[in-house]
């Protein structure tokens, strides 16, 4: 059981609670403890509290009901907040006083009125069912609209801002700046998450609607002179209306110099030259940091400016990918004289599918994020803010666990940080700052209760010392999360899942969404390129090439949308209804699956614009050139042809000119002589004979070929004809003799064995017995016959015959 949970225990059973500067129980009757129970929310911290603790400690509690906040409820915190900072106190001398003091209470207590009220208005507008809603209320949830929470600690933040933070004069003379200044909080608070943009078309629509009837501004007042337009529309709000803290105002200027922004120009200059100094401080830094200034751009530092300098402790940027957010982010710091460190969460975070302290990229969060602390504390001066930027939207993925602890108020695991940590600069640094804050002669309210001796004896055990570290943190580190997928497919299921996992980060969170550059931007941007570089200098040239880059930047956008729209699996909307409608319980728990986009097969960023831009500007001399050779070469051939074209109609008018006397010498010369008609027909003639002549020649030499080949084919037949007879011949002459010998042959072996079959004695030496023994054993053997017996059987010719 935690130390939190034991003290309320402590405190309900027995009335009594343990020192912590003398740690002796000490009676605590004039106390009353007071807990609230709200809805059960995913949380990656669950408590260790065994349910019979927690129902034994409710228990004791009386339970009390709470209704949702009327408008009567809220009017009246709003005031109360409202009234704290802004309205002057009276003292004994001023309530004597009648006059005009009362009247410009009375006057503040009016402007105050019409703030609370506008206010008011647009949270109902926005939270509840009208006539007229911005969102509706029953259309089907859409997964990248979760980050849609308007709470009610949102109004509060309004009306706070605007009265206790920014601190406007509160007269009925400033009323239409008042109206402005309100418009564009509202816009900063409520209306920088919207995504559609015809909703937030809408919302800024019906903001300037709230504010000229709840302040009571005509339209003529409420815009400022140098904003006046003849096509005033709607949009003019989302585009003109604008308050910093950044350069010089010639109007009012509120408190830390608030005002508001009438020349962009000057703003933009300003904003230019702090990225250019800051581009120089930071040269050997390899974070390099480049963009074209426009007016999206602009505006967009002046967001983050204002938060940062309003000392938001968390915001989250929503966006995708080349939309320069954390370039963004960082010129913001640099301008608000804030440190700023970055975080990249890596791809290998998404394909990890249980978590592993001990792996790499874990063990970089965990330093980054410790250093980060560290740093924090040891900038006395300064705020740190820390960057984590992430393009693959995992919620898996380890350091949105840690964020969502940080953000809840919760102490960081000891893998992060841990007492030993801190060196004794930290603890010396921590000690300052308890001193500082427990100071009597800064509180003299505690000067009775506490001494400074009481106030440090705190920061005694490593727990109290880790727990005011903790606090300390979290008011100098500013964290900014920046989700911008590469892949826009991702975009509205990887947000959202997250925010459903990670509650803490969208509760503690301020929330901008930057959308996609518009065309204007687009072609300013292309200007800006162009004009950078000596390529050309004249103004109408430069605008037709940045509207041709931007119009081609456009169409390929649209293309590429349509493929992924044609190669859309299926709705997202539908598995989120699907998994929801089951009412088991293990089933709410559980974090929903949102299905997602098929993503396209390329990616178009704004930087392939200045790419495009600068590949052009690259060969743009080369082509120059070359455009001037072929136009130097087409107009000589202009010139070459005006002149043939010259010459030819000169020389056509003379032959009109001469063509009739020509003709009639013509036909004089053929009237008095005949040579012409008898040449041209012996011609004929001669060209006849020639052609037949011809005809015949060639006739001729194919039937001389067409001879040569057919007494060329007899010859070769005779020739094989008489090669076959002798080949004949020769084979029967050897077949004869063959016969003759095989004859001779057979008597004379008949011969021999009717010799030996009638000898009576044999008388054989020893050297002639081998030879008769062959020949006895030949003629036994009869091989010379079973010889000629195969010789039949094979069926030779001649073999028959003789056989």
């Amino acid at each position: 059981m935690d130390s939190a949970f034991e003290l309320l225990r402590m405190l309900a059973e027995y009335q009594t609670v343990v020192d912590p500067a003398t740690s002796l129980v000490t009676r605590c009757d004039n106390c009353l403890p007071f807990m609230t129970l709200q809805l059960p929310t995913p949380s990656t911290r669950r408590s260790p509290n065994r349910p019979d603790d927690v129902g034994r400690l409710t228990r004791r509690f009386i339970p009390i009901a709470l209704l949702p906040f009327v408008d009567s409820d809220l009017t009246t915190i709003c005031e109360s907040i409202s009234q704290s900072d802004s309205l002057p106190s009276q003292s004994p001398a001023a309530s004597a006083v009648k006059g005009s003091n009362t009247a410009s209470i009375r006057e503040s207590e009016h402007v105050l009125s019409s703030i609370v009220k506008a206010s008011l208005k647009l949270y109902r507008l926005l939270t509840s069912s009208n006539d007229f809603t911005i969102f509706s209320k029953e259309a089907t949830f859409n997964p990248i609209k979760l980050h849609y929470n308007f709470r009610t600690a949102q109004l509060f933040q309004l009306v706070k801002t605007i009265c206790c933070e920014i601190r406007p004069p509160l007269t009925l003379a400033e009323k239409p700046a008042l109206s402005r200044l309100w418009c564009h909080e509202s816009a900063r608070l409520f209306g920088d998450c919207i995504i559609d943009s015809k909703e937030s078309l809408n919302f800024h629509q019906h903001t300037i609607d709230i504010a000229l009837t709840t302040f009571g501004v005509a339209n003529e007042v409420f815009y400022p002179d140098s904003q006046v337009r003849q096509d005033r529309t709607q949009n003019w709000f989302a585009n003109d209306l604008l308050f910093s803290y950044l350069g010089d105002s010639t109007t009012g200027v509120y408190r830390n110099g608030y005002h508001e922004v009438t020349e962009i120009p000057k703003l933009e200059l300003l904003v230019e030259r702090s990225m250019m100094t800051m581009n120089s401080s930071s040269s050997n830094n390899p974070v390099s940091m480049e963009t074209v200034m426009c007016s999206d751009v602009i505006k967009r530092v002046l967001r983050v400016s204002r938060l940062l300098r309003m000392g938001r402790k968390a915001m989250l940027l929503l966006g995708g990918a080349g939309r320069k957010l954390v370039t963004i982010t960082r010129l913001a710091c640099f301008i608000c004289k804030k440190i700023s460190t970055i975080y990249h969460i890596p791809d290998e975070f998404a394909r990890r599918n249980e978590m592993n302290d001990d792996s790499t990229d874990c063990r970089k969060w965990n330093e980054t994020i410790r250093a980060a602390m560290l740093k924090s504390i040891r900038a006395r001066d300064a705020s740190l803010v820390l960057i984590v930027k992430d393009a693959y939207l995992n919620p898996e993925a380890y350091p949105y666990r840690i964020i969502d602890e940080f953000l809840g108020g919760h102490n960081l695991p000891p893998e992060v940080i841990t007492y030993d940590d801190l060196d004794e600069e930290i603890l010396t640094i921590l000690r300052e700052i308890a001193q500082r804050k427990l100071n009597p002669a800064q509180i003299p309210r505690r000067q009775s209760v506490t001494s400074p001796q009481q106030a440090l004896s705190i920061l005694r055990s490593k727990r109290s010392i880790m727990d005011y570290f903790f606090q300390c943190v979290r008011q100098k580190l500013q964290l900014v999360v920046n989700l911008s997928p590469n892949d826009t497919a991702t975009q509205p299921t990887g947000w959202a899942s997250i925010l459903w996992r990670y509650p803490n980060i969208l509760k503690s969170s301020d929330i901008n969404y930057f959308g996609s550059w518009s065309a204007t931007n687009l072609s300013t941007m292309a200007q800006k390129c162009l004009n950078q570089s000596s390529m050309t200098t004249d103004i109408e040239s430069i605008l037709q090439l940045s509207k041709a880059a931007e119009q081609i930047y456009e169409i390929t956008s649209r293309f590429l949308k349509d493929q992924q729209t044609k190669e859309a699996r299926t709705d997202v909307i539908e598995p989120f209804v699907k998994h929801h409608q089951n009412d088991n319980e293990e089933t709410a728990k559980t974090t929903p699956v949102w299905d997602s986009f098929v993503s396209p097969f390329v990616k178009l960023e704004p930087s392939m614009l200045t790419d495009h831009l600068g590949l052009f500007i690259s060969h743009y001399d080369t082509l120059q050139r070359t455009i001037s050779l072929n136009v130097a070469r087409f107009k000589a051939g202009l010139e070459f042809i005006d002149q043939t074209a010259q010459i030819l109609k000169t020389e056509q008018t003379q032959a009109q000119l001469l063509l009739p006397e020509m003709l009639e010498k013509t036909e004089l010369r053929r009237k008095m002589s005949g040579s012409w008609e008898r040449e041209k027909i012996a011609m004929d003639k001669v060209t006849r004979a020639l052609e037949l002549a011809t005809t015949l020649v060639v006739t001729q030499r194919e039937r001389l070929a067409t001879v040569t080949q057919e007494y060329l084919d007899l010859i070769k037949d005779s020739r094989m004809r008489l090669i076959k007879l002798n080949v004949h011949f020769e084979f029967f002459t050897r077949l004869v003799k063959r016969r003759k010998s095989l004859k001779k042959m057979t008597r004379r072996t008949k011969r021999l064995i009717l010799q030996i079959k009638s000898t009576t004695s044999v008388q054989l030496t020893l050297k002639e017995l081998p030879d008769d023994v062959f020949v006895i054993k030949f003629v036994a053997s009869r091989r010379w016959v079973g010889s000629l017996l195969h010789l039949s059987a094979v069926r030779v010719p001649w073999c028959d015959s003789w056989y």
